[in-house]
């Protein structure tokens, strides 16, 4: 499998990063793994 990055020394906060020739599209998705976190554990000690 061949997956064709571009601007990878970019930074790149959301979108499409594999260049369209790429038989496999690959896009970076902002998270808060930090919030995510605090909210399971909130619900979790309730």
């Amino acid at each position: 499998m061949k997956i064709l990055v571009i601007n990878a020394g970019v930074n790149r906060t959301e979108g499409l990063i594999t260049s369209p020739s790429s038989r496999v599209k690959v896009y970076v998705i902002p998270t808060n793994e930090e919030l995510a976190i605090a909210q399971d554990t909130f619900t979790l000690a309730k």
